[in-house]
């Protein structure tokens, strides 16, 4: 039910749906009225279509993680606008008093999956809802975990690999957690033989998770239905074969799953294959869209940015810089620069209402 108006309801729902979370959040405590529309899940879902395919430079946000490798202090900042802003801001984090080595762990609709040191939290910065996840009766460290969205169930689970050894056998563990249920389930490992990259998070598409994974003589992609709870193997790019001076780092681009592939044997001039899987599952799509580079200082690939922007890091002159590489203008741009003692993680985001 919408307060008296000259506007037709369908309107003024379109309108609302277009308009930031902080405005809808004021009309929802000054308008009693207005609370129903404003919760409702059709409506949610509506307002973060919005958000999601806008192309009005303050709906894509970036959030950076800037973590003290000697301190752990541990700081989450917003970034907004095109280009991304220079007067970045803090997000409040409203469910710790300790901003020590604060992890995420993935971002999915509004929604930041949030590590503590004993902790898995459910947040959303926009709203300031949060969710602390059911303790596991047995935990064991994990080496990769995940968090994310299946549109075919439609609800968020957070997944935790472990791996530990019991003699004379290395042991792999998957844990799953379901926002619906709010509860765990331990499910079957269908990757033997494979060692999960060490503490990584995964790569979030279309409602499955993805992580780097190696065996004995090979390296894969190993992908996790979020909808039937299954893995399976995907082929990379096979550019420059299996080496240990070969880094993959996955990621994924306009709603691609995508692989940037680099050599780490020089220290200058490295260049950058960016890698595209045009049809989901088929080894045979892999296409190369672009490389970046030579590049002059030591970089390392953090991600994409909202039109295909790579976001790089690299230490130069006890500095630590980010810097995006628009590939259309080829050009570079610098936009945060901190010690060396710091660290950066980056992940894309959309304000939502989403309900925890």
């Amino acid at each position: 039910m919408l307060p008296n108006c000259d506007l037709p309801g369908e309107i003024m729902v379109e309108i609302l749906s277009r308009l930031p979370v902080k405005s809808l959040i004021r009309f929802r405590c000054v308008c009693k009225s207005w609370y129903p529309l404003l919760t409702n899940p059709n409506f949610i879902i509506m307002h973060l279509n919005h958000s999601k395919f806008s192309t009005t430079n303050d709906s894509h946000k970036l959030v950076v993680r800037l973590h003290n490798r000697f301190t752990y202090f541990t700081v989450f900042s917003l970034y907004c606008g095109e280009p991304l802003s220079d007067s970045p801001v803090d997000l409040h984090i409203p469910f710790t008093a300790d901003i020590y080595d604060l992890g995420i762990v993935g971002s999915c609709n509004g929604l930041l999956c949030v590590l503590l040191e004993q902790d898995t939290v459910l947040w959303n910065p926009a709203t300031r809802q949060f969710r602390f996840l059911p303790e596991l009766e047995c935990p064991v460290w994990p080496i990769s975990m995940g968090f994310g969205f299946h549109p075919n169930t439609d609800d968020y689970k957070f997944v935790r690999i472990a791996s530990y050894e019991d003699a004379p056998l290395m042991i792999t563990q998957v844990e799953v957690y379901t926002f619906s249920s709010n509860s765990w389930k331990e499910i079957e490992v269908a990757v033997p033989g494979l060692i999960f990259e060490n503490s990584s998070t995964a790569s979030l598409q279309n409602g499955f998770l993805h992580w780097m994974a190696y065996g004995t003589d090979r390296e894969i992609i190993v992908s996790f239905d979020l909808g039937d709870e299954v893995f399976r193997e995907i082929a990379v790019p096979d550019s420059h074969g299996i080496s240990f001076e070969i880094n993959r780092k996955l990621s994924v681009l306009k709603e691609s799953l995508s692989v940037i592939v680099y050599s780490t044997a020089e220290e200058k001039n490295i260049c950058f294959d960016i890698w595209v899987m045009n049809e989901y599952g088929v080894e045979e799509s892999w296409t190369k869209q672009f490389t970046v580079g030579p590049l002059l200082t030591v970089s390392k690939p953090l991600g994409f940015w909202k039109n295909g922007e790579v976001i790089f890091n690299y230490e130069e002159n006890l500095n630590n810089v980010l810097f995006l590489y628009d590939p259309s203008a080829q050009e570079m741009k610098d936009f945060l620069t901190h010690g060396t003692e710091y660290s950066y993680e980056v992940y894309n985001y959309v304000e939502s209402l989403v309900l925890i």
